[in-house]
């Protein structure tokens, strides 16, 4: 074969597009965007005073609705409460297709590091973070860094703990008042960090180096040989 003919070969593959993200994922980070958005609104009231006006919100078409003359907090309260305990249940469901369909895959998974867990690996990892994040450029890494490898884990662990905190202050009377304030103090924190955990991920989205893995998520979850080969090489090896 020629060296014309190998240039086209690849010429030929790196224009094929692969999929990125499968159907089941696009539609659970779609969604889950709407869930954590509705679910910060109804428990916010609940977590803290300093959010009353929402539920204050809520409050006067619950009156309306149920023909009271006054505008109470409670009833405020009592309404964000529900909504919220209805949305876990709805989120939770949604995930379950998800959370089967990736275990299934659990081997596969791009959020383990590729070439292990390593001190000098990890280092290397942080440091092709600050190769894209800072010089801009292509960094050497597979389909997620280390950096969206640590979020991926902690969103993971910190949802983990608002379902179980959330299950046991749901279902507070069979538990005791003691893991009750445990449960409180474990869904607040987990709440905080997961904010702050998505509102990094949402900025570092919007980074030249992520833009077109932001388009594929919300599109039709393809990307091109070529942009893998270019952005993420270890993954490319793995293609």
């Amino acid at each position: 074969m020629t060296d014309i003919q190998t240039h086209q070969n690849k010429q030929s593959t790196d224009s094929k597009s692969i999929i990125a993200f499968t159907g089941i994922q696009r539609f659970c980070h779609k969604h889950t965007i709407h869930f954590i958005l509705l679910l910060a609104v109804t428990g916010l009231p609940v977590l803290s005073h300093a959010f009353s006006c929402i539920a204050y919100l809520f409050a006067v078409p619950y009156d309306f609705v149920s023909h009271q003359d006054n505008v109470i907090l409670a009833d405020g309260i009592m309404v964000v409460r529900m909504l919220h305990r209805v949305l876990a249940f709805l989120f939770i469901l949604m995930l379950i297709p998800f959370l089967i369909a990736m275990l299934v895959k659990i081997r596969s998974w791009q959020i383990w590091p590729e070439q292990g867990w390593k001190p000098q690996y990890i280092v290397e990892g942080i440091r092709q973070l600050f190769i894209a994040y800072i010089r801009f450029e292509s960094p050497n890494t597979g389909k997620y860094n280390m950096g969206q490898k640590l979020m991926a884990w902690t969103i993971m662990l910190t949802t983990g703990v608002m379902v179980i905190s959330g299950f046991i202050l749901m279902f507070r009377d069979i538990f005791s008042p003691e893991l009750q304030v445990y449960a409180r103090a474990g869904h607040a924190i987990g709440f905080v960090l997961l904010m702050i955990m998505l509102v990094a991920h949402c900025y570092f989205a919007l980074f030249p180096t992520n833009r077109k893995g932001l388009t594929a998520m919300f599109g039709d979850g393809k990307l091109s040989k070529l942009y893998v080969r270019q952005h993420h090489k270890l993954w490319y090896k793995k293609l």
